[in-house]
């Protein structure tokens, strides 16, 4: 039973100005079921323009260039036919081929298994193989699980966010941009879809429509929920709210781009991945209002160049962005060539679209973005640079991490310095680990970390506040950025401040190359002895140790090293005492992790300072450095040759 009647949909949610849709409605009302429903599929037949929609990039690459279909989505849509889906990387085979949609049949109960499995994916194999082939056996499988997944998944009236197994108001966003207009288009024409059952589909896509009108939410969530909704109002003429669905869409997106961007331009969770799926999800809309005929709100240009170009300054010389709080390692090349699609002779977009092969570099190499609160220190833009990232901003508005004064460091080809990065969300150590300090590169205190999330609240009109934490300046050949936490470790929120500086000589020293000095000053508020530590997550092992130096060689060749002014613990792979040394293996299956070193710093005191040497370097020829405290200054010494940097 689907929320809305048969009988509903003919009388009160087609534009019956339509002469077809008001003799569809007034057949039905005579009781001609069959033949409202042939007089509505013939319409939607008619009218809907799968040349058009299938022009998009998002739907035009799914298809080889001599209109094949790729063997890998050959063997998705074959195996979906055996009922194998697959959720959050997890396959699941339903026996006797019945889908359930509200099963969960992962280890760990994961939640997101069951909401995801109704975003439908497989619909894409299946619509695209049958773009290929016209085989009606991919046609038969569409019909089976969507049909069935109408008749199980019921629209609820009026629940919200989690509430639901199937009907999150994300996935209806993203089904119904995605997968089901892609399946629609695809499979308009096939005689094993019958007449009735379009009109089962176009029912729960007026389902689709009540859910994302009257239920949508906030953050990227909402971006997506927004997109659904335009795309049912565009592609879907003939219901009569559908002009108010576009509108509606359109003026929340158009204010979505006020209160989601930071005054430089990141998406307001901080985060690489949302910032993505937001970008994505504009992009989107834009091509499908512009090769619908529609026009395109002006603030939609201006902003998507904005947020293309933060890619750009974030970007690592591997081509891939940082994996910021929930953040992702994407490879900005496809997301360069998507901007030349809107902004075509944009030469930095061209430059990463090509690889450096076309177009220019851009005009600056550091970057400081005080509102978001982050500084890129960079020598370059070829692949063997230095680039290094100093977090030192606000918490964000979601998906956050307790990562402030965080710093990354890759240089050589090499990732040198890097957190733990985001994890499936469920509830295991793992996640609760990736969240933490300790998974990342900054302070813990008495074996605390940071606890901003406990008494955060999301205020925009103190972003300007945030932002005078966060300082940066380049003097001759030294970069500097600073800031500070002073927030409570631990969930007694232990009243230390941590003041970190980050120095980079650009040109090195003496006989050095480039590198970076740490420099840590922990101070308590409550005049008690605390134990502070710095800890560090390195990208290799294995480590060479010798004293206060601990060096780590990267299969490339590139080399690593760290010289503190106390020597250093590691941790690698450790369940007890407590969760350290793990990071996330590259895998479909969200939950597998494996052993990753961390190197960590302590004193105890009512003050400590620390100061750490990060030296890269292109092989294993580091020279002889050493660090040392004296009067609040560390001192450098490179081959008899010292330098004095001030906390």
């Amino acid at each position: 039973m689907m929320l809305f009647a048969e009988e509903l949909f003919y009388r009160n949610f087609l534009d019956l100005q339509i002469p077809q849709m008001k003799e569809a409605s007034d057949r039905y009302a005579r009781g001609d079921e069959d033949g409202a429903a042939k007089v509505f599929a013939d319409y939607v037949k008619q009218i809907l323009r799968p040349e058009l929609f299938f022009s998009t990039l998002f739907n035009r690459e799914r298809l080889s260039s001599d209109g094949t279909c790729p063997a890998r989505v050959i063997e998705e849509a074959d195996r979906a036919c055996t009922h194998t889906l697959i959720s959050v990387g997890f396959p699941y085979t339903f026996e006797a081929g019945k889908i359930d949609w509200e099963i969960n049949p992962t280890f760990n109960a994961y939640a997101e298994w069951t909401w995801q499995l109704s975003r439908h994916h497989e619909f894409f194999a299946l619509a695209t193989a049958y773009r290929a082939t016209r085989d009606e056996k991919y046609a038969r499988m569409f019909a089976e699980m969507i049909l069935s997944w109408t008749r199980q998944a019921i629209c609820p009236e009026n629940l919200r966010g989690n509430a639901t197994k199937c009907w999150r108001t994300i996935e209806a966003g993203i089904r119904m941009y995605g997968s089901w207009p892609y399946a629609i288009h695809a499979f308009l024409n096939s005689p094993t879809i019958s007449d009735r059952d379009w009109v089962t589909i176009f029912r729960s896509v007026y389902e689709h429509a009540y859910r994302l009108r009257n239920f949508c939410t906030s953050h990227n969530w909402l971006i997506m929920e927004l997109n659904g909704l335009l795309g049912i109002g565009v592609l879907y003429p003939f219901f009569q709210d559908a002009g108010e669905w576009s509108r509606y869409a359109l003026d929340r997106l158009v204010e979505e781009l006020k209160n989601q961007l930071y005054p430089d331009d990141f998406q307001y969770e901080l985060t690489t991945n949302y910032h993505g799926v937001n970008l994505f999800n504009y992009y989107c809309a834009a091509e499908l209002l512009r090769v619908y005929g529609r026009e395109v709100p002006k603030e939609f240009s201006a902003s998507l160049y904005a947020m293309y170009r933060l890619y750009v300054k974030l970007v690592c010389p591997s081509r891939r962005l940082p994996d910021l709080n929930d953040g992702s390692r994407r490879d900005i090349r496809r997301e360069m060539q998507n901007a030349l699609q809107l902004f075509p002779t944009d030469p930095v977009f061209r430059y990463f679209a090509t690889d450096g092969k076309e177009g220019a570099a851009p005009p600056f190499t550091s970057v400081f973005l005080p509102y978001s609160g982050f500084v890129v220190m960079r020598t370059g833009w070829g692949r063997e640079d230095i680039w290094a990232l100093f977090d030192g901003g606000p918490f964000g508005k979601a998906h956050q991490h307790e990562d402030k004064l965080n710093v990354l460091l890759s240089a050589y080809g090499a990732d040198m310095l890097a957190d733990t990065g985001s994890y499936a969300y469920d509830s295991s150590d793992m996640r609760k680990y990736a969240l933490a300090s300790r998974s990342h590169n900054t302070g813990l205190v008495d074996g605390f970390g940071q606890n901003r999330r406990s008494r955060y609240k999301w205020d925009p009109s103190d972003i300007e506040k945030r932002a005078e934490e966060l300082t940066y300046q380049a003097e001759g050949e030294v970069e500097i950025a600073s800031s500070f936490y002073e927030e409570g470790y631990g969930p007694d929120a232990i009243p230390v401040r941590h003041a970190r500086k980050l120095v980079f000589f650009r040109q090195g020293f003496a006989v050095a190359k480039p590198f970076f000095i740490v420099l840590d000053r922990f101070e308590a508020q409550d005049d008690a002895e605390h134990c502070f530590e710095v800890s560090f997550q390195l990208g290799v092992e294995p480590i060479c140790a010798r004293d206060r130096r601990l060096t780590v060689r990267h299969p490339n060749g590139a080399t690593f090293a760290m010289i503190g002014d106390i020597c250093p613990k590691i941790l690698i792979g450790q369940y007890a005492p407590e969760f350290v040394g793990w990071r996330p293996i590259p895998s479909p299956v969200e939950h597998e992790h494996a052993p990753a070193p961390v190197v960590a710093y302590t004193k105890r005191g009512k003050r400590a300072d620390f100061a750490t040497i990060l030296y890269p370097a292109p092989d294993e020829n580091i020279p002889e450095i050493t660090v040392s405290l004296r009067e609040g200054k560390a001192e450098i010494t490179i081959e008899e040759q010292t330098k004095s940097v001030d906390f």
